[in-house]
């Protein structure tokens, strides 16, 4: 995760599911409840996504727990 042009190291940040098709489950827990994660010093996270029964778009939102404005969306078609 970036802010600008600075990596956001070692930060917790909030991943939530925010569109999916049926079935799909996400996170360790394997649910469709959004969880906390740190990121690496590259400032990245591995969101392990299961896939359901239907095909179709996924988006998943990761946004800072301390501050939920610095934001990312990452889509699929």
């Amino acid at each position: 995760m970036y802010s600008g042009s600075t990596t956001l190291a070692n930060e917790q940040v909030r991943v939530s599911l925010e569109k999916s098709p049926l079935g799909l489950t996400f996170g360790p827990n394997r649910n469709q409840q959004s969880y906390v994660a740190t990121t690496d010093a590259s400032g990245q996270i591995i969101v392990p996504i299961f896939p359901g029964t239907t095909p179709g778009p996924v988006e998943i939102e990761v946004s800072l727990v301390d501050d939920p404005l610095i934001n990312a969306l990452s889509k699929t078609q």
